[in-house]
């Protein structure tokens, strides 16, 4: 009997220091509700996607190496049919739960490698689309969309959206902070992503996507039997490493 509550003391101060040498394993920097894809585990760019049908194969692949030589995310631009879209393009978005327009703040920026810009893309809904720009049936969807190197974007004066917002005509260079407010306080940000156009077999890479306090580093990590792969930042570490003399 002694011996066991000895045993389940010493478990509760393991988990006790645990909580204090350790206290961010719990929870990552939330984008509102949904967490931060900090890591891409062999060829999957966790978290990052493109599920849209308008944009199927456009999505952008895990690589090796990047500009930190941890890994990236790679698009390359394919032919794509399309009656409405002139440029070939890649895209890849993250979902960004829930997450209010009004609250998105800077920096929004990631580190890039390419001969073409990167394209911010945050894709909204609820927001006041008005005018020709409009489409009726898409719950007042729109894009917000930004070109650049990668330097951060949150001061901008070169957004533009792909509906008309208010009085802002589609198309027109703008700050992000104008067309959150022609946007509307309950706008929803359902994803946000980068994009890339360009011929046939345009490349480029994009690394540490940093979007309201979360950042994307897409570091690979091998298999789940390696440090870090399916224990967050504990890696290897357990408890058992904390206490001598415990059980792992």
């Amino acid at each position: 009997m002694n011996r066991t509550i000895l045993r389940t003391t010493t478990a509760v101060a393991a988990v006790s220091a645990a909580a204090l040498f350790f206290p961010a394993v719990a929870s990552a920097a939330p984008v509102s509700q949904s967490e931060c894809a900090e890591i891409s585990t062999g060829n999957q760019a966790n978290g990052w996607g493109n599920t849209f049908g308008d944009e199927s194969g456009q999505a952008g692949v895990h690589v090796a190496g990047g500009e930190d030589g941890n890994g990236a995310l790679k698009f390359t631009t394919f032919d794509t049919p399309s009656t409405t879209k002139v440029d070939n393009r890649a895209a890849s978005y993250h979902e960004a739960g829930g997450l209010l327009l009004k609250d998105v703040t800077g920096p929004l920026a990631f580190q890039h490698e390419g001969a073409v810009p990167g394209n911010w893309q945050i894709r909204v809904t609820g927001a006041n689309t008005t005018g020709p720009g409009d489409v009726s049936g898409e719950n007042g969807f729109a894009t917000l969309v930004h070109s650049g190197d990668g330097a951060d974007a949150a001061g901008s004066d070169q957004w533009w959206a792909t509906r008309d917002l208010g009085t802002i005509a589609r198309g027109t260079p703008s700050t992000l902070a104008a067309l959150k407010a022609a946007a509307g306080d309950q706008t929803v940000v359902t994803h946000y992503g980068i994009s890339i156009e360009g011929p046939v077999g345009t490349t480029a890479t994009i690394d540490k996507v940093q979007f309201n306090g979360c950042t994307t580093d897409f570091r690979q990590v091998g298999s789940s039997e390696e440090e870090g792969a399916s224990t967050g930042s504990l890696g290897g570490f357990g408890l058992a490493n904390l206490i001598p003399g415990l059980p792992s």
